[in-house]
C-alpha cells in the first residue's frame, strides 16, 4: 500500500465537522494504480546541487468508501526512485544530486506502474541563467501543438536564453548513458512501493569525459545514431539519425565550434491537445491508425549552449523502429509531422523494412507521429 493525499467531498450532516472541501489520507493498494505522470518530461540540476524529486502523480481505482466511486487522481508519497546512470546523478535522503554533467533518466515506480523522465545535469558555470531544477519549458510541449497556452513560439518555451522545448539547456555535449547502475550503494527503496526496494549507486565522476555512452534507444536494428544527443523515446523500437554529422554540418553552415545534436522523447498527448487533433486529423484523411509518436528536436551544440537548426534547410534523414505491438507485415507506414503553427506534413516511408521506418525531414522542432494503411 502507498498513502495518498486527495481533495474529497466530505459531508458533515449530523456531526459537528466543518462541511466542504477538505483534504483526507487514504491507503490504496499498488495493484489498484492505473498510472502514474509527473508534471514535466525533464528535469534539471547543476552539477554539485541537490534538489527535491519530482512530485508523482497517480491515477487510481477509487476506494469503495470514495462517494464518486470510479478513479481518483492521487499524490503518491514515497514512490520507488532510480536512476539510469548513477555517474549523472543520485538520490540520497529523499532528494536527487547533480553528479556530472550529462543526461540520464528518472524513474519512478508503485508497484508495476512506472514514469520515466530525462534528467539534465548542467556544468557549475549555469552560463545562461537558469534556476537549477527548472528545465525550462516545463511541459517539453512542440511548437504547433498549443500545448504552450500563453502561445510562445517553438523552440525557446518561454525560456529567454532560447533553449528548446523540454531540453532544459542541456548544455554539455555527453550523450546519455546506457543506464548501467555503477555504484551498486543502497539507494531510496520508496516505503510506498511492495515491489522492494531498488538500487542506487554514488559514484561521482569528476570533470568532463571523453567517452560516449550510446544508450539503446539511440540504435535501430543494430546500427547506431550518426548524432550525439538526447535519446529518450522508449515508446519505439529505438530512433537514430542515418546523415553523418559531417554531412548536417556542412549543409547547415555549422562553425567548428558546433556540432549537430538531436533530441527524442515521449509524446504526451494530455499537454499538447492541439498536435493530437492535428496528427489525428491527417491521420483520418488518409484512412491510417496512429502510431507512437515522439517529439524530435534537430539541433546543435555551441560552447555549452543548444539551439535548433533551421527547418527550412537540408534533409536530414532518421530511422525509427517500429514497436512489435504497432508492426504489420501487410501495412503500409507513415510519419505525419506536426511543425509551428500546427502545420503537418506525411513523410512517405523510405524502406522496404517492416520493422523500420526510415524518413526525410529537416532541423528544428516537430512532432513525428507514426501511421500505418
Amino acid at each position: 500500500m502507498f498513502t495518498a493525499m486527495e481533495l474529497g467531498n466530505v459531508s458533515s450532516a449530523g456531526d459537528s465537522g466543518v462541511d466542504g472541501d477538505q483534504t483526507v489520507t487514504v491507503e490504496i493498494l499498488n495493484s489498484s494504480i492505473a498510472s502514474l505522470s509527473t508534471e514535466k518530461d525533464t528535469y534539471q540540476t547543476v552539477s554539485g546541487n541537490t534538489v527535491e524529486l519530482p512530485t508523482v502523480n497517480a491515477v487510481a481505482a477509487a476506494p469503495t468508501f470514495w462517494p464518486a466511486g470510479g478513479s481518483a487522481e492521487v499524490t503518491v508519497v514515497n514512490p520507488n526512485w532510480t536512476v539510469g546512470d548513477t555517474t549523472i546523478a543520485s538520490i540520497a535522503n529523499g532528494k536527487i544530486k547533480g553528479n556530472s554533467e550529462g543526461t540520464t533518466t528518472l524513474t519512478a515506480s508503485v508497484g508495476s506502474a512506472e514514469v520515466t523522465v530525462a534528467f539534465e545535469v548542467t556544468y557549475d558555470g549555469n552560463e545562461d541563467g537558469n534556476t537549477p531544477g527548472d528545465g525550462g519549458n516545463e511541459d517539453g510541449d512542440t511548437p504547433g501543438d498549443g500545448g504552450n497556452e500563453d502561445g510562445d513560439t517553438p523552440g525557446n518555451g518561454g525560456n529567454e536564453d532560447g533553449d528548446t522545448p523540454g531540453d532544459g539547456g542541456n548544455e554539455d555535449n555527453n550523450t546519455p548513458g546506457d543506464g548501467g547502475n555503477e555504484g551498486g550503494n543502497p539507494g531510496n527503496s520508496g516505503s510506498g512501493s511492495s515491489n522492494g526496494g531498488k538500487t542506487s549507486g554514488s559514484s561521482n565522476r569528476s570533470g568532463k569525459t571523453e567517452v560516449i555512452i550510446v544508450p539503446t534507444t539511440s540504435i535501430v536494428g543494430g546500427v547506431k545514431s550518426a548524432t550525439e544527443g538526447a535519446y529518450m523515446a522508449t515508446t519505439v523500437n529505438g530512433t537514430i539519425v542515418a546523415t553523418s554529422e559531417a554531412s548536417i554540418a556542412q549543409n547547415y553552415g555549422l562553425a567548428k565550434n558546433e556540432k549537430p545534436y538531436a533530441k527524442f522523447y515521449n509524446f504526451d498527448a494530455k499537454k499538447s491537445p492541439l498536435a493530437k487533433g492535428t496528427i489525428d486529423a491527417a491521420a483520418a484523411s488518409q484512412g491510417a491508425v496512429v502510431g507512437p509518436t515522439l517529439n524530435i528536436e534537430l539541433g546543435k551544440m555551441a560552447a555549452h549552449k543548444y539551439s535548433l537548426l533551421p527547418s527550412d534547410g537540408s534533409v536530414i534523414r532518421l530511422v525509427i523502429g517500429i514497436p512489435k505491438s504497432f508492426a504489420q507485415t501487410d501495412k503500409t507506414y507513415a510519419i505525419v509531422c506536426v511543425r509551428d503553427g500546427g502545420t503537418y506534413s506525411i513523410l512517405k516511408d523510405l524502406d522496404n523494412d517492416p520493422n523500420t521506418i526510415t524518413f526525410d525531414t529537416t532541423g528544428g522542432a516537430g512532432v513525428y507521429a507514426l501511421i500505418k494503411y
